[in-house]
């Protein structure tokens, strides 16, 4: 089994060598509380995979030569979006929803696992 929001790997009663698995939740936890990935606009509007968006705490997008869209799945989240651009816009979204990150900057966002479940937070 995992667990219902980040998907790590839970111990299993009589499991054989559980230090590897509570290591590895640990690893993952870390990541998810802290870690950062790229996300590249330059061919267009992305996508943000659900492994990643439960695998990184803050998404830095670039590569703009636009305003681009970062589309995320309906994941319960805690997640940052960093916008690298000097002069375009990052237009967050998960389902209907879009919140506009502005050029060099971030913002904290908080995602309900519901498909328009996506709120700035402050």
């Amino acid at each position: 089994m995992t667990t219902p929001i980040l998907g790590i790997t839970e111990l299993a009663d009589g499991q054989i060598d559980q230090f590897a698995t509570a290591n590895a939740a640990f690893r993952a936890l870390e990541a998810a509380a802290n870690d950062w990935t790229a996300v590249n606009v330059s061919a267009g509007d992305a996508a943000v995979s659900d492994a990643d968006m439960k695998t990184y705490q803050v998404f830095s997008v670039s590569g703009h030569t636009a305003n681009q869209a970062v589309t995320f799945g309906a994941n319960k989240r805690v997640f940052q979006v960093y916008n690298a651009s000097d002069t375009y816009t990052t237009n967050v979204t998960i389902g209907a929803t879009v919140i506009s990150v502005p050029a060099e900057t971030l913002y904290k966002f908080w995602a309900d696992g519901t498909t328009d479940g996506l709120v700035r937070a402050l």
